[in-house]
């Protein structure tokens, strides 16, 4: 990468990272990704130090920004990797098409489809689909938007996008998921907003709210703009 990434936190065994849109946070050895920068930036940070180790215990689609934890040892990996949703809180931003009015919460049943870069909401249990289950707050409403607060109960494969898009409200700019036309390209209305956890290490819980100026300049969907300016200003951060 030509140029680094915004560094919220760091200490000897995590850091978080504010990832942008259009950069994935883990992929092949010919495409650039966070995995790889973050494994760059510890060889040149901490020369001849082969302990470290650049690891992610969760991750972010591609065309979503915000708020990315990276390890750089293996212990603090596999004990995060074995953290049950109580050690987890990830809450989301989004902006969807259409005026959504409820509910407060929604329940899918998700399906990848083979084959293909999509996953199916089902609204019942079906074989080889994954009970998918968020809470949502409406922040504000415009003409034809609607921005809300996400809290991510589950952590399913294109979860937020594919539960909206179900719900018949998909993310400004999710071509995948119906969403209108991506701007700019690779960029969509979800943001990674706050991160809670508990530290692999020390034990105490952590939180941090993704300062969205910190990656202006990278391609985010101009509507996050707007809608972190309210989320400001809310109960909910």
């Amino acid at each position: 990468m030509s140029t680094g990434l915004p560094i919220v936190y760091e200490d000897p065994w995590l850091a978080l990272v504010e990832k942008p849109a259009g950069l994935a946070s883990e992929a092949g050895a010919a495409e650039e990704s966070v995995l790889k920068w973050f494994g760059e930036y510890l060889a040149k940070k901490y020369p001849g130090q082969k302990q470290l180790s650049a690891g992610l215990p969760h991750r972010l689609d591609k065309p979503v920004s915000g708020l990315l934890l990276l390890t750089k040892r293996r212990q603090p990996l596999k004990i995060l990797g074995d953290h049950s949703r109580e050690h987890w809180k990830k809450y989301y931003l989004a902006v969807l098409a259409g005026d959504y009015t409820g509910p407060g919460q929604l329940v899918h049943y998700i399906e990848k489809q083979a084959g293909s870069l999509k996953a199916l909401a089902h609204t019942r249990p079906v074989p080889g689909a994954k009970k998918a289950e968020l809470r949502c707050h409406v922040l504000a409403r415009s003409d034809d938007t609607t921005t809300v607060f996400i809290e991510l109960l589950t952590g399913r494969y294109h979860q937020i996008r594919v539960q909206f898009a179900a719900a018949g409200f998909p993310i400004l700019g999710d071509t995948l998921y119906n969403g209108g036309p991506a701007v700019p390209p690779a960029a969509i209305a979800l943001h990674a907003c706050k991160l809670v956890f508990t530290h692999p290490v020390e034990q105490k819980q952590m939180t941090f709210h993704s300062d969205y100026v910190a990656v202006t300049g990278f391609p985010e969907h101009p509507a996050l703009s707007e809608a972190m300016q309210i989320l400001s200003k809310s109960v909910y951060f």
